[in-house]
C-alpha cells in the first residue's frame, strides 16, 4: 500500500481529479480552519454541537465536506468558537498556488502538523471522501 502522499500525489495527475480538487479548495480551506479552531479550543464535536443546539452528526457531516452549510450556520459555528465571520472576494491569481500539505492553505499547512492522531485520522477520512465523489 502506498503512504498518503504518495497516492495524493497519483489521483491529482488526473485532470479531473485535480480540477474537482482545486474547484473545493475554498470549501475544504473554510472546513480546516473551524476544525482547527475546534481542536484548538479543546472542544469535541458533540461539545460543540450542544453549543450550537444541533446534533453532533450535523457538526461531522459539515467537517467531512457532506453539507453545504448556509451563512447562518456558518456565523453560528463561528460565533460558538469565540470567532468572527468574514467573507472577501478577492481577484484570482493568474496561476493558482497551492501548498503541498493536505488542504489548500496560506501557511502550507499539512497533514503532519495536526495536534492529534484523531485529527490526523479525520482529514485522512475526509480526503478519501472527497476522492470517492469524485
Amino acid at each position: 500500500m502506498k503512504n498518503f502522499n504518495e497516492l495524493k500525489k497519483k489521483l491529482l495527475q488526473d485532470k479531473t481529479v485535480k480540477k474537482a480538487y482545486g474547484d473545493l479548495a475554498p470549501q475544504y480551506a473554510l472546513i480546516e480552519m473551524i476544525i482547527r479552531k475546534r481542536l484548538k479550543a479543546g472542544l469535541s464535536q458533540e461539545t460543540l454541537a450542544q453549543k450550537l443546539g444541533t446534533k453532533q452528526s450535523a457538526i461531522a457531516r459539515f467537517e467531512s465536506g457532506k453539507t453545504n452549510p448556509t451563512l447562518s450556520f456558518l456565523t453560528n459555528i463561528t460565533n460558538a468558537l469565540n470567532g468572527k465571520l468574514t467573507i472577501s472576494i478577492k481577484q484570482k491569481e493568474p496561476k493558482e498556488k497551492h501548498s503541498q500539505g493536505f488542504f489548500f492553505c496560506s501557511n502550507g499547512c499539512s497533514i503532519k502538523s495536526w495536534p492529534t492522531k484523531t485529527a490526523e485520522s479525520d482529514l485522512k477520512t475526509f480526503f478519501f471522501q472527497f476522492i470517492n465523489r469524485h
